[in-house]
């Protein structure tokens, strides 16, 4: 089992207010929310010298982090908790097929299978 990355969420630094005043504690859905914590997450394992920016080449390990080692655990991570249906920090056999059952029998099959993998 994949541990979770908590070191590489700064708790002493908060995520900036966007453009609109939109904040994660009150004006996004829980989805939003979910999502913008992951990136925040993703965002720090490729910020490699840790100065809240990305370089060309880290910006590529933010939205390809399956590409590279530093954030390829995180990559495998976001997907285990997709399938993991149940959040007992396991993919059984059932949740597994479950997924793939989802893709098989989509419209657009191709569309999850980038998602997934």
């Amino acid at each position: 089992m994949l541990k979770s990355a908590p070191s590489l969420i700064n708790k002493n630094k908060k995520l900036p207010v966007l453009k609109g005043g939109i904040t994660l504690s009150k004006d996004l859905t829980e989805a939003q929310e979910k999502k913008m914590k992951r990136d925040q997450v993703r965002w720090r394992a490729a910020d490699q010298d840790d100065d809240d920016m990305l370089t060309k080449e880290e910006f590529k390990a933010f939205v390809g982090p399956e590409g590279y080692d530093h954030t390829k655990v995180l990559y495998v991570r976001e997907h285990l908790d997709t399938m993991d249906q149940d959040n007992d920090g396991y993919v059984s056999l059932e949740e597994f097929l479950g997924k793939f059952n989802q893709i098989w029998f989509a419209k657009d099959p191709k569309s999850h299978f980038q998602f997934m993998f």
